[in-house]
């Protein structure tokens, strides 16, 4: 992982207590267009963030792997959607699928997914600050901010926006 990237990682656990009240804020659910301004910052903070240089999220956070997924996923292999699940997926205490162990099966050595056209969308969508239901889940901003340096400085531009 980039040194940089660390860094952030460490100030934004740091700061998680912080941050999480910040992001709880009532003003932030006043916002007008609340969702195009995070949409934006995100693509800002995208077009500088190489996820390929951290990889962070897939080392510690296991996605949701929903049906869809599955079915898109396991022709990769040549494997039949049960089987594929059998391989390399386990029910949690959601009752959802998710990876057997992580770090994701489908992470190279060299940050880059096995997968990535076809992954699942938990991992396309992650932090999930392209989301147009953004107000409803920044408390998951919050923790996301610890794993995603992107979601550090996405965290860092609404703080100087509206803090």
């Amino acid at each position: 992982m980039l040194k940089e990237y660390s860094q952030l990682l460490e100030r934004a656990k740091n700061d998680l207590s912080g941050t999480k009240k910040f992001l709880k804020s009532p003003l932030l659910q006043r916002i007008p267009g609340f969702y195009k301004i995070v949409h934006e910052i995100h693509a800002e903070v995208f077009s500088h963030v190489d996820c390929t240089k951290c990889g962070n999220c897939c080392r510690a956070l296991g996605p949701r792997v929903n049906e869809t997924d599955i079915k898109r996923i396991a022709p990769l292999f040549r494997m039949k959607p049960t089987a594929f699940v059998s391989a390399y997926l386990r029910v949690d205490e959601d009752d959802d699928f998710v990876f057997q162990q992580m770090p994701c099966p489908f992470l190279g050595d060299d940050n880059i997914c096995s997968v990535y056209d076809e992954r699942p969308k938990a991992c396309r969508d992650y932090p999930h600050t392209g989301d147009k239901n953004i107000q409803s889940k920044l408390h998951l901003l919050a923790t996301n901010t610890t794993y995603c340096p992107a979601a550090v400085l996405i965290v860092d531009e609404l703080k100087k926006r509206f803090g």
